[in-house]
């Protein structure tokens, strides 16, 4: 299954499956309601096309599949994967989606924040104490006159109950604040364990689409400014914090400020605790 550019839906990504030869066989709007179902032979190959160019969040599972990487030498197409009823084929790094096996089956999802924390663990850590991915169960409030650090939004015991949920795997305007610009708080509760020596314990943010603060147990610990023409809105950035983690209960608070006064805003790419061994360089 690969991915091809199709036509959004008013509320729901729409999507077509085609044949190799490109002939529609269904297409439709995402919901979760009902699977998408369709009729093939032994051998076929299809293409599933999800747009790409909203910011539209979708998770799909491919029941009885296989994640599958294929590589094509000259006119020859190498599967390197299990057995399985259906394959579904992934080149990494290819797309902004991510697909990784699922029980049963393969899932596939946008945005994918999660895998691109499990990416830079890979890549930089060797032994891990603690993967954390925080990417929902978040409190948000507005902060429209810009004054929550007065009011104590940063301090640990600050009561936060009554805040909206949110998830930091897309942006506050499709989740509930379409018409929001401005300054807006995140807080979340976690567990963290004590980093032993010689480990390293970095906070991962996926990205940030707008200027951030961010804040860990009331000390700030790093900030993620945006520079000309908003450059940086879709970049990951790191922040140790070996310093300000306590074992048990730590409150992780992060303000937000939109670019502007037109486009989305907030964490959408999510929130990860790394703790470990670095690899060497």
């Amino acid at each position: 299954i690969s991915t091809r550019s199709v036509v959004n839906g008013p509320f729901f990504a729409s999507y077509e499956i085609r044949s190799s030869s490109g002939a529609l066989i269904t297409s439709g709007l995402f919901n979760t309601e009902k699977p998408i179902t369709f009729s093939a032979k032994a051998g076929e190959s299809f293409s599933l096309n999800i747009p790409l160019r909203k910011p539209t969040n979708f998770h799909l599972q491919i029941r009885d599949a296989v994640l599958t990487d294929a590589r094509i030498d000259g006119e020859t197409l190498y599967l390197s994967g299990k057995a399985a009823p259906v394959y579904v084929f992934h080149v990494p790094g290819q797309n902004s989606i991510g697909a990784k096996d699922d029980e049963g089956g393969v899932r596939i999802q946008k945005p994918f924040g999660n895998r691109i924390a499990e990416k830079y663990k890979e890549s930089r850590y060797g032994k891990t104490s603690q993967f954390s991915i925080f990417d929902e169960d978040w409190r948000f409030q507005t902060d429209p006159k810009n004054d929550g650090i007065e009011r104590g939004f940063v301090t640990p015991n600050f009561d936060d109950s009554s805040w909206s949920s949110i998830s930091t795997e897309d942006w506050w305007q499709l989740q509930g604040f379409p018409d929001y610009h401005g300054t807006a708080w995140y807080r979340l509760k976690f567990q963290a364990v004590t980093p032993q020596e010689g480990e390293i314990a970095r906070l991962f943010f996926g990205a940030v689409d707008g200027n951030a603060e961010v804040y860990l147990n009331g000390h700030k610990i790093t900030e993620h400014i945006l520079g000309p023409d908003f450059s940086g809105w879709d970049s990951a950035f790191t922040a140790p914090v070996n310093r300000r983690l306590v074992p048990g209960e730590n409150v992780l608070a992060v303000k937000v400020t939109s670019k502007d006064e037109k486009t989305a805003s907030g964490i959408f790419r999510g929130v990860s605790l790394i703790i470990g061994t670095p690899l060497p360089k």
